[in-house]
């Protein structure tokens, strides 16, 4: 194991979920997947102010520890999907 590079937590790859999921990646998996907050809150599970609040640049909120693994299969699995 090794720290992340931005916030010094311990992580396998050099990224914690956390630092990997920004804001702006976030908002460019869903315009990869060519769907809107809505559908892609419904694929998580979660509202699509939820999803709107995580894209937020300023004054939004971070995706909880679940949401982030749930980020990470789901989008994941959904652009294999596409191919």
């Amino acid at each position: 194991m090794i720290r992340c590079r931005r916030c010094n937590m311990t992580r396998a790859d050099g990224l914690c979920l956390r630092c990997k999921w920004t804001p702006q990646r976030i908002r460019r998996e869903r315009a990869k997947l060519k769907v809107t907050q809505d559908m892609f809150a419904h694929g998580l599970g979660v509202a699509w102010v939820t999803v709107a609040r995580w894209e937020a640049l300023t004054g939004g909120s971070q995706p909880s520890k679940r949401n982030l693994a749930l980020l990470e299969t789901k989008t994941a699995e959904w652009a294999r999907g596409r191919r």
